[in-house]
């Protein structure tokens, strides 16, 4: 299904080419291998590779971390930008957007937080 019919290879890992890493390993001798290869059979491509036919393949992992953040941030942003409406509604809907934000914002650094402030996340009755 993905054989190039001119090179007879497979068209799926023929064009890929991780940057700064040979297109394949067919230079390398038969049964040597990287140091990081840990897989039996092709290697699995990471990171930025570019396809002849696909074109650039960005492989990205973002944590649930930054993705709070993100959100909270552009929540509160939103928010505050509705706040200085003149409606009601809108300041009502912003006030909203700002506390959902908060609550993103607190969740995706209270780890952070926690260290920076001790005193207040202790549970002594002291």
């Amino acid at each position: 299904e993905g054989d190039d019919e001119e090179t007879g290879k497979n068209s799926d890992s023929a064009g890929a080419q991780v940057l700064g890493k040979p297109k394949d390993d067919s230079a390398r001798p038969a049964g040597k291998k990287h140091a990081g290869d840990t897989t039996e059979g092709p290697r699995q491509q990471r990171g930025i590779a570019w396809d002849r036919e696909r074109g650039l393949i960005i492989e990205v992992t973002i944590s649930p971390r930054i993705l709070m953040n993100s959100l909270g941030t552009i929540f509160l942003f939103v928010g505050l930008i509705l706040m200085l409406m003149q409606s009601i509604v809108w300041y009502l809907l912003g006030a909203v957007l700002c506390f959902i934000a908060l609550g993103l914002l607190l969740k995706a650094n209270a780890e952070r937080l926690a260290a920076l402030l001790p005193k207040f996340t202790t549970t002594s009755g002291g």
